[in-house]
């Protein structure tokens, strides 16, 4: 919204600067204000200037997308010169120039004998009787007329070629964005009706809270993340639910220490952009055959959330090596394309320990898309 009022009033302040040529360029414009528009030619050239200024909205919202972007050039050519021809000749045609009023001898002068007229007068009282000689409006030039055309012309359809570059590029971020999350949500859901299948068939008392923490992750998977930005709390939400489901799964079998500090108030992020980070700590780190440590500390502060996901390497099986990582991949594809240059990712790998370490921007609910 912000960004719209601000175009908005950058193109304001643009047509006034333009329309505002013709006074600043006038002989009287700058200095007499009445003059200019006792002046024929002046009133001429601001009416010229009102049309060049149509005719760049004209050919930006209409003319460009319907002949340029759809290759009909020729007919673009012939609306263009009849736009031409008219702004050249209709301020003529419907500002004609005043004629001299009959009578005045010096408006009826020669400018060329204006001169000859003031040497046969002595005194500086004589001079004040003569009048100054009367101004001959400047002939237009017509090819002022052209250079205006075309930097009207060019201008508007290198901002229109802009703006269809941009709404290409925003749609190509959609769809990618739309495809990822296709990816995302199914694999989260999976892995979770795994882990209630398993307290399930162990007859676990904790199925019934399992169930329910699942249900409302579920929701917020299916109502929330389709936008490209939620409130960090509802996101934080998620990722407790998240990890108290595991708690509930396992118990005090592995040592999960999970810690959030910092003011969430007015911060969004892109939904489900944390949580693959730290399911892969869970998926790499438990391993009830061996001593498990999972760390994850969230900060936030001066809307920079910083995310530490520690676990100690169990080595395991893994049935399927091809869906390895494919939470982290997906992941990386979305902070580059929503964050771009706003997060820096650094991952400590080695043969005993695993370290993802996460700094990110966040957006305020002002800022938000």
């Amino acid at each position: 919204m912000k960004n719209r009022l601000g175009i908005i009033g950058i193109h304001i302040i643009s047509c006034i600067l333009f329309l505002s040529l013709p006074f600043f360029l006038s002989p009287d414009g700058p200095y007499d204000f009445s003059a200019f528009w006792s002046n024929p030619e002046s009133k001429r050239e601001l009416l010229r200037y009102s049309l060049f200024t149509l005719f760049f909205y004209f050919n930006y919202y209409y003319l460009a997308p319907k002949f340029y972007f759809t290759k009909r050039f020729f007919g673009y050519f012939l609306l263009l010169s009849g736009i031409f021809l008219f702004i050249l000749f209709t301020p003529t045609l419907l500002l004609q120039g005043n004629k001299p009023k009959p009578g005045n001898r010096f408006t009826e002068m020669p400018s060329l004998l204006y001169n000859d007229l003031v040497e046969e007068f002595d005194g500086p009282n004589d001079m004040r009787q003569v009048p100054p000689p009367p101004r001959n409006p400047p002939k237009y030039n017509i090819r002022s007329v052209i250079f205006l055309f075309a930097g009207t012309f060019f201008s508007s359809l290198f901002l229109r070629i802009r703006r269809q570059w941009s709404l290409a590029e925003e749609e190509k971020k959609a769809a990618e964005l739309l495809y990822l999350k296709t990816q995302i949500n199914p694999h989260f859901l999976f892995n979770s009706l795994n882990s209630v299948y398993s307290l399930a068939v162990t007859g676990s008392p904790e199925t019934a809270d399992a169930i329910v923490k699942l249900s409302g992750m579920m929701r917020y998977v299916l109502t929330d993340t389709t936008n490209n930005y939620v409130s960090l709390k509802k996101e934080l939400g998620y990722i407790d639910d998240y990890i108290g489901f595991f708690k509930l799964r396992f118990g005090n079998d592995v040592a999960i220490n999970y810690t959030v500090t910092g003011n969430t108030d007015g911060l969004q992020i892109a939904p489900m952009l944390l949580i693959p980070f730290i399911e892969n700590t869970f998926k790499y780190g438990i391993n009830t055959e061996e001593e498990m440590q999972i760390t994850i500390t969230i900060t936030i502060e001066n809307k920079v959330l910083t995310l530490k996901a520690y676990n100690k390497k169990v080595f395991k099986k893994v049935n399927n090596p091809a869906n390895n990582g494919i939470g982290i991949m997906n992941t990386r594809k979305r902070l580059k394309v929503l964050y771009p240059d706003e997060y820096l990712l650094l991952i400590d790998d080695n043969e005993t320990d695993y370290l993802l370490t996460l700094t990110l921007h966040l957006n305020d609910s002002g800022n938000s898309n």
